[in-house]
Formats: structure tokens, C-alpha cells, sequence
């Protein structure tokens, strides 16, 4: 985030020590340097503080919001889950080799189901055909019906094991020898930044040093309930080398440099799940705004939304605001 300029400093309240002996009769008695301290004036359900000008402590300081470069970068742990590689038969489709026994059981399954549903989709037409020129009957049709529908909701089970597991199995059908595909969990919050098509770069503990690259094929459709990630699977060409499932590596995802609003992480604060900042549109004035946030860094908090750039927030003190506002 850049700060441009000097920005005010906002007071807030005077010391209460001095005021404790003293009683309402007695205010016009004080002197001006023993005035009763000015209280913040809270409106609209919080949403709106408003601090005098004739405090004299500075507690919030305030600095202007603008889009700046930011270089994101996510690298989470992957592994090799399949292998594809020639038959050593050189004949018929490509090896295809699983991370662990029961997903290849899996896979054999699905391959299996799928066979038994187009078998029994041909025969249902079969029995149709059969049925219009009166040489079957509507039993025979459904049992045909009934026969489809069974193979379908088998086809269907073994398919959704195999996507929940990161796996595409048509894709798998399509694959050509000479590539692994690795599944690495992606924390939710980096989803934003991450596509189908991506380029990746990825390193071996096998090959130090050495940087494959990759290429994302699918981004998952279910977040883990307990995790907060999307299995992202990644095909990487093995160039000659000899990589085997199971092996893990780094995979760094697509780095980019975006025009995106920073704030320190003093300047958001989160009141039942919900992210807040405190705009201040003139001095000593305080909007509570609600935002959503992006990607983290090292030591600011993305604003994905809810802050137009140019706009004056408060960077510290937002959590005196917050008890303010909230009433805590």
C-alpha cells in the first residue's frame, strides 16, 4: 500500500484522572485545562463516529488507499498421483499408473461400469427398434430401461469417487504417454487467482534445482469443509526423467503482478466472520465499511472489495473504533 502525503493525526480524549474529585456543580469552576473530556458522538448503530476536535491525544492515524503492485504468489505441496507412460507391448492405449492400489481399483471400475452402460444403452435402442416393429414387447423394453438406468447410476458413482479425488476420468481416456498429473490443495482465499490454462513451475526433491514446468487442467468444485482448500490437479510433461505417482513436489502457481488495494493488518478487524474498516472521509469521522478480503502477504491484507482507491482509512486505532462501534 502507498501512503501519499502527510495525513492528519486524529485526537480522541483527554485524560479522566485529573476530573475524578470533581462533581457537574463544579464544571464552570475548572479550568481550561481541567474541562471535562469530550466523548465520541456514536450514530447510526455504530456505523458513523464522530471524535471533537478539542481532544488532545492522538490515537488513530490514517492513511490513503491506493492500488499499488502486488506480486502474488501461491506455492502449496503436490504430488504425483498418475503416470502415463507407453506400454511396454508398444501396442494398444498408453500405461496408465495410480498413486495407490485403490485407485486403481476405482478407475477399473469406472472403466468397467462404463462399458456395461454403453452395452445396455445399445440394447435398450435395440429393444425399441424392436418394440416399433412389433418383434418385442413393452416388457422387454423395460426391463432394457430398467437394465440402462441401473449401469448409469453405477457409471455415475465411480465417476464423481474418481472427480472427488481430483481425477477427470475422460480426460485420463484422452491422455498421452510421457506426462504425470499432480493434485496439490489450494487454500480457498488463493482460488481468485487461479485458472484453468495456467503455466506453473514445479520442483522435484528428486531433481534439485532442476524447474518443470506445468500447466494447470482442472481447479476442484468442492471446498474441504475442514481444510478450506480445492484439489487443483496439474499435468507436468516428465521431458525423459523418471518421475513415478507418489512422488512430491512444490508447485508454485501462476506468479502475477496486480493492481490491487494493500492495507496492514492493523487496519481490518472481524466481528462474527465479517471484515471491517474504518473509512474516515473528513477529519474526525469515522465510516465503518465492511470489505472482503483477498490473498494475504507477508504483512498487508488484500481488499478484493468494498474500498475504492483515494479513499482516507484508518491503518491504527481500528480496534478502539471497533469497540465504538460495536459496543465492546
Amino acid at each position: 500500500m502507498r501512503v501519499a502525503g502527510a495525513v492528519p493525526r486524529v485526537i480522541f480524549w483527554a485524560a479522566l484522572g485529573s476530573l475524578l474529585g470533581c462533581v457537574a456543580g463544579c464544571k464552570k469552576d475548572l479550568s481550561p485545562a481541567l474541562q471535562p473530556a469530550v466523548f465520541p458522538q456514536v450514530e447510526d448503530g455504530g456505523a458513523l463516529i464522530r471524535i471533537s476536535s478539542d481532544a488532545d491525544s492522538t490515537l488513530f492515524h490514517t492513511a490513503i488507499a491506493l492500488p499499488g503492485d502486488l506480486h502474488l504468489h501461491v506455492q502449496v505441496p503436490a504430488r504425483i498421483v498418475v503416470s502415463v507412460s507407453h506400454s511396454p507391448s508398444e501396442v494398444g492405449s498408453p500405461l496408465i499408473l495410480f498413486e495407490t492400489p485403490d485407485l486403481t481399483t476405482l478407475y477399473s471400475a469406472y472403466d468397467q461400469n462404463r462399458v456395461n452402460y454403453e452395452k445396455s444403452a445399445k440394447n435398450l435402442q435395440r429393444m425399441q427398434d424392436l418394440f416399433a416393429h412389433q418383434s418385442a414387447t413393452g416388457t422387454d423394453v423395460e426391463e432394457a430401461q430398467n437394465e440402462e438406468l441401473t449401469e448409469e447410476a453405477a457409471l455415475k458413482e465411480t465417476e464423481g469417487n474418481l472427480r472427488a479425488q481430483g481425477l477427470e476420468p475422460a480426460e485420463l481416456k484422452k491422455a498421452t504417454a510421457g506426462v504425470v498429473w499432480m493434485i496439490g490443495d489450494v487454500p480457498e482465499a488463493n482460488l481468485q487467482d487461479l485458472k484453468s490454462g495456467d503455466k506453473v513451475s514445479i520442483d522435484f526433491a528428486s531433481y534439485p534445482g532442476e524447474e518443470f514446468p506445468g500447466r494447470v487442467e482442472s481447479i476442484g468444485d468442492v471446498v474441504d469443509a475442514v481444510t478450506r482448500t480445492v484439489k487443483v490437479r496439474v499435468s507436468v510433461p516428465t521431458r525423459g526423467k523418471t518421475l513415478r505417482p507418489g512422488m512430491f513436489g512444490e508447485v508454485r502457481f501462476g506468479e502475477q503482478d496486480s493492481r490491487v488495494i494493500c492495507l496492514p493488518a492493523t487496519a481490518v478487524v472481524t466481528v462474527l466472520g465479517h471484515d471491517y474498516v474504518f473509512v474516515s472521509p473528513q477529519p474526525y469521522e469515522f465510516l465503518r465499511r465492511e470489505v472482503v478480503l483477498g490473498p494475504q502477504t507477508q504483512d498487508s491484507l488484500v481488499i478484493a472489495q468494498g474500498l475504492n482507491p483515494g479513499e482516507t482509512v484508518v491503518v491504527e486505532g481500528a480496534m478502539l473504533l471497533k469497540g465504538l462501534s460495536f459496543g465492546y
